[in-house]
């Protein structure tokens, strides 16, 4: 496996953890004591009850967490407005080689591998 798949699949288990986190607050029983937004988390609860409405929410959060890591990397890409103040990149410490390295498109082959590695 490539640095840059590695990359991708860490990224892929950082959403879908986010994706399973977010659903479970809406488990009446969960523990809400480290959230910081208790109230909505209970208006979510109350509404969302049913099995297709709780998967309704778990796609549109898998989309819009999906969609936070397409725009990061957009930024890294130097595709967004703060290539006019910095350029980043994303380097392996160990080899000195920037992921984006032969000028490829971080967002858009992070997209390829989300839908070549759908659940």
């Amino acid at each position: 496996m490539s640095q840059l798949e590695y990359f991708f699949e860490h990224l892929k288990q950082i959403k879908d953890e986010w994706v399973e986190a977010a659903t479970k607050r809406l488990d009446p029983t969960f523990d809400l004591i480290l959230t910081e937004h208790e109230d909505a988390i209970k208006t979510l609860q109350q509404t969302i009850q049913t099995v297709d409405a709780i998967e309704a929410f778990r796609k549109n959060q898998d989309e819009i967490i999906e969609g936070v890591i397409h725009s990061i990397l957009v930024m890294f890409d130097h595709g967004s407005a703060l290539v006019d103040k910095m350029k980043l990149d994303i380097v392996d410490l160990d080899t000195r080689i920037p992921l984006n390295e032969n000028e490829i498109a971080l967002h858009e082959e992070f997209i390829t591998y989300m839908n070549d590695h759908k659940d």
